[in-house]
């Protein structure tokens, strides 16, 4: 009961982080938005992905720390893109 819990969460989570990085991605670089699975761990495509020889498994400090990074480099961006248009 707790793993069909914590999947409904991560499927909220996930979609709004999806949400969050297509409005500040750089539509030149990746002109293909965002989609929830790739955020998500228990999506099917993440399972598959998982269960071949290149699957990392990171603890959750680790995740924090990733997910941390992606948005402080799309911060960055948005910073750029703002000096660029002034």
């Amino acid at each position: 009961m707790a793993e069909g819990r914590e999947e409904r969460e991560w499927a909220r989570a996930s979609a709004l982080l999806a949400l969050v990085a297509n409005v500040n991605r750089d539509r030149k670089q990746r002109p293909q938005p965002y989609t929830p699975d790739e955020f998500n761990p228990y999506s099917t495509k993440n399972r598959n992905r998982r269960k071949g020889s290149d699957a990392v498994k990171l603890t959750k400090e680790q995740s924090v720390k990733a997910v941390a990074d992606v948005f402080r480099g799309m911060a960055g961006a948005s910073r750029r893109e703002a000096r660029r248009a002034e």
